[in-house]
């Protein structure tokens, strides 16, 4: 506390469900935070937990998830950007990228292996991936059965939460339900890797708009998904210096 203000915090949700009511309780919290002077800046972030009891234990679900984040990692995370263009300070540190990592070891992986015996060799094999500081945390699955998504920054605009918890669920639903094809992102994935700057790309390559607005439609399910992960996928490329 300084100066009669708080300097930093942390709020933490009730399990929320998808209703009206849920959305307005969100809405009127962020209200409230406005009217209170409430700001947020590159070191804060929007952590979502989703329920994935009913799927964590399928291998195709693993599986897709995994190449998922290898092959679209760095669209996803300017998604969570949110409100504007901003690389957040403390990323790195909390919302570690997992991109080279998974990349590096996705083909020594068995997929079509035990269940627990996926979950360790995704975790821990190779470089450690998935875990609590990650950008997805699965560090203790098969105890709290919810996945961490750990990407988005700080924000208390409604609407980007909103959009922010709707393509995260959409994400997951399209996952479940068998939207990717997991042959094309094999051939993603080894074109990935069969680049002569293999590295060097991974950490100097340009966001693809044309990759997002790829993953926007598999994982849209109305037309107001897409518009609405579109505006904001697009303000925050318009916002970028």
């Amino acid at each position: 506390m300084q100066d009669n203000r708080y300097i930093g915090g942390e709020l933490s949700s009730r399990i929320m469900t998808d209703t009206r009511n849920t959305w307005l309780e969100l809405k009127k919290i962020c209200e409230i935070l406005e009217k209170s002077g409430c700001v947020t800046n590159e070191c804060c972030s929007n952590h979502i937990n989703i329920d994935i009891a009913n799927c964590y234990q399928d291998n195709y679900f693993i599986e897709t998830l995994a190449k998922l984040i290898a092959v679209y990692e760095k669209e996803i995370s300017l998604f969570y950007m949110g409100d504007k263009y901003l690389y957040r300070s403390t990323r790195a540190e909390y919302a570690r990228s997992m991109k080279f990592s998974l990349l590096s070891k996705i083909r020594n992986i068995d997929f079509k292996s035990d269940i627990d015996d996926l979950y360790y060799n995704i975790k821990y094999s190779g470089t450690p991936t998935f875990l609590l500081k990650d950008g997805i945390n699965l560090q203790k699955i098969n105890e709290t059965k919810r996945m961490e998504i750990r990407y988005p920054n700080g924000t208390i605009s409604p609407k980007t939460i909103q959009n922010n918890i709707n393509f995260s669920l959409k994400l997951v639903d399209a996952i479940i339900d068998s939207k990717f094809d997991l042959s094309i992102l094999d051939r993603k994935i080894d074109e990935e890797i069969s680049k002569e700057d293999f590295i060097y790309g991974l950490i100097f390559d340009e966001v693809n708009p044309d990759k997002l607005e790829e993953l926007i439609d598999i994982i849209s399910t109305n037309p107001e998904d897409k518009k609405d992960f579109t505006k904001q996928y697009k303000k925050i490329m318009l916002t970028r210096s």
